[in-house]
């Protein structure tokens, strides 16, 4: 998965994660080209619009390597900037098919079935897909229109909630990460566009206001989307004055669509869910089973360990901590963590030793294990499965996506031992 927002990421790996597939998320092109020369994938989801290098100049990278080796690696679009004439953009590029955002969970799943399958062939596997398109933003100035504040509002006629709690599937928890992370960027996003319009900047106005778009597609929030459409059709004309004067409108659209969320999560008394929203605010795991899990880190950078530990102790987890993988499998004895989050590359001995050691362990054979490792380092995905991983982590981590890969794991693991118990009792 190439992909630079954060919600996406955490989206598009709890729907493919559900299925059982093994997903490696990157940032952005070159990251993903780094990934293809490590190891061998079935299936690409590549994001359009990436910083570095951009999904249409990293498909044409990966089709001119695979001249020389016969294979075509299916590689499937993923925009939120659906416009007139993208996807025959993108299939003219390489790309085998196209996607636009909100993603439909069952959509993204047949697609890839259908494009993975060894029988099928890249290029027949293209076909019209039923996608709207959304037609260009008309005039580009637009008066700001009168705002109301959101006292007495439904957060429904802000936002429809039907898309996102598709995609998470009643998971509470993963709900308010979204929201969480949306927030957070969408803040940013929005930081960034006024830089930009102070700084007489367009092309960084423009890939701001798209950055913001990707995000706010997955909440069905169309004014926040015209909005900042608008704002990106006026980067591209390099109408800075025209972007500053809208920058008001686009900056209450977001924050109303801040307060809509965080009301629909945390709701008030004057808040009433439907029946449907009712079935799905179900938590899957309840802050108890959190405080009883101890997880032991394995890292030799003291500054990613004292991160790790402020995070995962704040989310209520018991934290121990090693230096290498020799004193690793000490602290394992002696503590009998829950879950290990091991680096792979460290002195004396590396995170594949040490996890192939822990399996020798009273325990180790089934025991959670997930290695972290950089792109950029020198060992390899399918090294840390031959060694008895049961994940693996892109470095630099995503704080919520390894908050969502903990909870699956432990979850997981836990089912395991009840099914063994009672198969022994």
């Amino acid at each position: 998965v190439a992909e630079d927002n954060r919600v996406n990421q955490l989206l598009t790996l709890k729907i493919l994660e559900r299925r059982g597939h093994r997903v490696v998320v990157v940032n952005d092109g070159k990251a993903a080209l780094r990934a293809l020369q490590k190891d061998t994938f079935d299936l690409v989801l590549m994001d359009v619009q990436l910083p570095e290098m951009g999904g249409l100049a990293a498909t044409a990278a990966i089709r001119e390597q695979e001249q020389s080796t016969g294979r075509h690696l299916p590689i499937v679009a993923m925009t939120a900037h659906a416009l007139q004439g993208d996807r025959e953009r993108c299939l003219d590029g390489g790309m085998d098919a196209y996607l636009p955002r909100p993603i439909d969970a069952e959509g993204l799943i047949q697609k890839i079935e259908a494009l993975a399958a060894p029988s099928v062939d890249g290029d027949a596997s293209r076909r019209d897909d039923d996608a709207s398109h959304t037609p260009a933003a008309g005039a580009l100035r637009e008066t700001k229109p009168h705002a109301p504040d959101n006292v007495g509002m439904d957060p429904r006629d802000i936002f429809d909630p039907a898309p996102i709690l598709a995609s998470v599937e009643g998971d509470e928890e993963m709900l308010r990460q979204v929201v969480e992370l949306f927030s957070e960027d969408a803040q940013a996003a929005l930081s960034q566009i006024r830089d930009a319009i102070e700084r007489q900047d367009p092309e960084r106005l423009t890939v701001a206001a798209l950055s913001l778009q990707g995000a706010v597609t997955n909440f069905g929030a169309q004014r926040v989307v015209d909005a900042a459409r608008k704002m990106e059709s006026l980067g591209r004309h390099e109408d800075l004055d025209g972007a500053r004067d809208g920058l008001g409108w686009l900056e209450d659209e977001v924050n109303r669509l801040r307060h809509a969320l965080s009301e629909f999560v945390t709701p008030s008394d004057s808040f009433v869910p439907t029946d449907q929203e009712s079935v799905f605010r179900k938590r899957t795991m309840t802050l108890g089973d959190q405080e009883s899990s101890r997880i032991l880190i394995v890292d030799d950078d003291q500054e990613t360990c004292r991160l790790m530990r402020h995070e995962l102790e704040r989310d209520g987890y018991l934290v121990e901590e090693a230096v290498d993988g020799g004193s690793a499998i000490d602290v394992y004895q002696r503590t009998s963590p829950d879950i290990v989050l091991m680096d792979a590359h460290m002195p004396d001995m590396d995170g594949f030793t040490a996890c192939s050691e822990i399996r020798k362990q009273p325990g180790g054979p089934t025991m959670p294990i997930l290695i972290m490792m950089s792109l950029d380092d020198g060992g390899s995905i399918a090294d840390a499965f031959r060694a008895g991983a049961t994940d693996c982590l892109s470095k630099p981590l995503h704080w919520a996506v390894l908050r969502h890969r903990l909870r699956r794991v432990i979850e997981a693991s836990r089912a395991q031992k009840r099914i063994d118990h009672l198969a022994h009792h």
